[in-house]
């Protein structure tokens, strides 16, 4: 699987994927072998294989955050924002990050208590929600602009305020196609 990431990152794409289908040959239970595949599939804007990857590598395993991370950039790139969101949110409920927060929010919380340990990939699931809900809240605000804009009427300007300035403090693009640490640098193998 070493030679598909490999030419994975020399985007020779059709030879990593042969790496993989080969892997998959030999061991059809192996999780990242889905999970790199996928993330090959989505390099070449095959978001149909790649989720169809991602989720075979999440039913081998439950807990293979890496997948559910990625399963849930596919659906995010694609506008499904609520199975996006879905996903994410059942992995958090799932890894218990949430219990890890909680406790560091607790206000009789010493300062000076031990670090509580946790997963780094679950965390990063509190920050794919926020990210994609970002998303999510932006192109429904261009919506709006839409349906007024195509009305030949003037929105409501206190929103129009609102939406671009929080537009401007924070904003993420999910993207496929420029090395972002979103989706193709970052898809996790």
């Amino acid at each position: 699987m070493g030679r598909a990431e490999t030419y994975f990152h020399l985007r020779e794409f059709v030879r990593a994927q042969y790496d993989y289908n080969t892997a998959l040959d030999y061991d059809p239970n192996l999780k990242e072998a889905f999970n790199n595949r996928g993330v090959v599939f989505a390099a070449q804007y095959d978001f149909a294989r790649a989720e169809a990857d991602f989720q075979r590598a999440i039913e081998l395993d439950g807990t293979y955050l890496v997948a559910v991370s990625n399963l849930a950039m596919i659906r995010a790139a694609q506008g499904d924002y609520r199975g996006a969101l879905s996903v994410l949110e059942d992995a958090v409920v799932a890894s218990g990050i949430d219990g890890v927060i909680a406790e560091y929010a607790d206000p009789e919380r010493p300062d000076n208590a031990t670090p509580i340990p946790f997963d780094p990939l679950a965390a990063r699931l509190y920050a794919l929600l926020g990210i994609i809900s970002e998303a999510q809240a932006r192109d429904q605000f261009n919506a709006y602009l839409y349906l007024y804009n195509e009305s030949q009427q003037f929105p409501d300007q206190r929103i129009a305020d609102v939406a671009g300035a929080l537009d401007s403090r924070f904003t993420f693009d999910l993207r496929l196609d420029d090395g972002s640490w979103l989706i193709l640098d970052d898809f996790l193998s």
